[in-house]
């Protein structure tokens, strides 16, 4: 018995016929429950807020990808990511565009993404409010010349204009962006040779002539359109996402033949599992367009070459070291276009790499594909997707130890009994984040803790149940005063 907080006497339950053993067992239950549980009303508003947002995103999926893309400025990841997930939708992401694009992304009158100016390298939110502000005092920019005089005025440089070029955002004036690219710099050197402005200590690129009230036309030269890569290339470093296509796009079908995995998929198990589930050495094949390059070396002086590549779904980076660089080093340069094979690895940042085995030209017929797909490394990928699914079944190797018959490495340990070897005591903090973590996984499995110290054991709550996948029973293994995790077949919670 007890006293309860009015100070009233309260009958316990040996009092009422529960044998102590019964009763003490009860309460040690209720306790450890209490280190996970919360209660009806944090759940409902929980479920509430999940029922919301499905409901937005089913009845105004514009409105409701608009309002993410712009939650998520400034991460290019995320961006990446949910123009992505629009193209899946069927909503169209436009280019930005100075007559059309506000600060933000914004939703257009035929229910398409328009993507604002301050997305774009060098503009910011400044410099995007400036331009709306001047389209919506004056109008629309009726030329690249009306544009460029009235930015001018309001004292907006030559980077900038250079960058809403690179964009895309100036393309509706009619000029090719190389085109408007040679006239912004051409004008400039010549306002900065005749040395005949100078606004607060800053050249403003396009106040011309003897009498500043007098604006002379910016001539834009004919020049041919950049290369579609080279076009590509700075819409990516302008906006970080690729605006008029993908340069893998024309060898979507090859990519389909060959790869095994691709920043899709790596998405997909970042949102159900974590991103540590990445983390498993899984033997993949992937697409790769090398963006950037970056060569280092070991402390034994050995070349390490770091390598960031795109795939059609996003970005990630390439680790190439010892006899797979010496093999590959031809091909791996900025620009080209590859099949790779190697290791998926999660980098200290959280950004998903792989450890390069071998590459691959991009073929461009169906010997060369063949011949891809006849390589070792691509055919081992290959069978280990068969093997073990699209995703997190795979037992990344461990060489410290022999793998033990019972340890849980794909479904067929669902339903079993996970085994707990927990060396420290249930008043612990970190006893309380081992229940909050089986909460959280909740699968089919029965969890069952033994306690180092002197051999007792707890069958916790069935809200404890855990999902005995191979990737969330590795992070079990990873929390503190977990010694061991393993599977015990056939034992049910009693």
């Amino acid at each position: 018995g007890g006293i309860d907080d009015s100070g009233k006497a309260v009958m316990g339950a040996v009092n009422n016929g529960v044998d102590e053993r019964t009763a003490a067992h009860i309460f040690d239950e209720v306790s450890q429950f209490a280190g996970y549980a919360f209660n009806k009303s944090h759940a409902a508003c929980y479920t509430f807020v999940g029922y919301q947002t499905a409901y937005l995103k089913y009845y105004y999926p514009v409105e409701f990808m608009t309002a993410t893309l712009n939650s998520f400025l400034g991460d290019l990841d995320k961006m990446r990511f949910y123009t992505a997930a629009c193209s899946a939708m069927g909503i169209k992401v436009n280019p930005p565009d100075v007559n059309h694009s506000g600060g933000v992304f914004s939703i257009e009158e035929d229910n398409s993404i328009r993507i604002g100016i301050s997305a774009i390298k060098n503009v910011g939110d400044s410099v995007a409010l400036q331009i709306e502000g001047e389209r919506m005092a004056h109008g629309p920019f009726k030329s690249f010349d009306d544009f460029v005089t009235r930015c001018a005025a309001i004292g907006i440089g030559r980077q900038v204009i250079q960058s809403l070029t690179l964009a895309g955002a100036l393309d509706s004036f009619g000029y090719t962006r190389a085109a408007v690219m040679s006239a912004v710099t051409n004008e400039y050197d010549k306002l900065l040779s005749s040395s005949r402005s100078n606004l607060a200590g800053q050249l403003t690129l396009f106040d011309f002539g003897d009498d500043p009230s007098v604006g002379q036309q910016i001539t834009v030269p004919p020049v041919e359109e950049f290369p579609v890569g080279t076009k590509l290339a700075y819409e990516k470093e302008m906006v970080g996402i690729y605006l008029t296509g993908h340069p893998l796009t024309p060898f979507t079908e090859t990519i389909g033949k060959l790869i095994t995995f691709d920043m899709n998929d790596a998405a997909d198990i970042e949102s159900v599992y974590g991103a540590e589930a990445l983390d498993d050495d899984k033997p993949v094949c992937m697409s790769a367009l090398i963006t950037a390059k970056k060569v280092g070396y070991t402390k034994r002086k050995k070349m390490i070459v770091t390598l960031t590549c795109d795939d059609l779904a996003g970005s990630y980076d390439v680790i190439a070291m010892g006899l797979p660089l010496e093999r590959c080093s031809n091909l791996l340069e900025p620009g080209n276009a590859l099949i790779i094979t190697g290791k998926r690895h999660l980098r200290r940042e959280g950004r998903m790499s792989l450890y390069l085995d071998s590459a691959f030209a991009m073929p461009d017929d169906e010997g060369k594909i063949n011949s891809v797909l006849a390589a070792p490394s691509v055919r081992y990928a290959k069978k280990v997707k068969n093997d073990y699914g699209d995703d997190i079944g795979y037992q990344k190797p461990d060489r410290r130890k022999e793998k033990k018959p019972d340890e849980p490495y794909n479904e067929e340990n669902a339903g079993r009994t996970v085994i707990v070897e927990y060396s420290g005591t249930p008043g612990m903090p970190e006893y309380a984040r081992l229940l909050s973590f089986c909460a959280f996984f909740h699968g089919t499995s029965p969890v069952k803790v033994i306690f180092s110290s002197d051999g007792s054991y707890v069958m916790l709550d069935e809200v404890c149940n855990i999902d005995a996948g191979w990737a969330v029973l590795q992070r079990l293994r990873d929390l503190k005063y977990v010694s061991n995790v393993s599977v015990e077949g056939g034992e049910t919670n009693g």
